[in-house]
């Protein structure tokens, strides 16, 4: 169900993803504008998806996203996707915000993880 007034702020200070395919590979990315993890991938600016790079904002939501220092935020859905291989993945997000908020997580776009949280 979609409230009319429904309010995605998504704050992700840290996004990992470990493949546990053949060849085991750590994906680190950070949203904001503040870079302080090594060895991670820096998303400061809203970029849609490219088979190039293997990760960007995807559905034409990349102009819903507003950067802070320390994330981002949006009144509106947001789709992040990375080019990974068939799999099974173990992805950490770290959201929150000084306000209330709802939360909707979803994979593959479509399977629900976590509804309003």
């Amino acid at each position: 169900m979609i409230r009319k007034n429904y309010i995605l702020i998504f704050t992700v200070l840290l996004f990992s993803l470990l493949i546990t395919a053949q060849n085991k590979t750590n994906k680190t990315f950070h949203f904001g504008t503040k870079n302080t993890v090594s060895n991670t991938v820096y998303i400061s600016e809203a970029t849609a998806y490219k088979d190039t790079t293997g990760y960007g904002f995807d559905f034409n939501t990349a102009n819903n996203v507003k950067f802070t220092k320390l994330g981002l935020t949006s009144k509106k859905p947001v789709y992040f996707s990375v080019k990974l291989p068939e799999g099974f993945y173990k992805i950490d997000l770290v959201l929150g915000d000084k306000k209330c908020s709802e939360k909707t997580i979803k994979a593959e776009s479509r399977r629900l993880i976590f509804k309003e949280l």
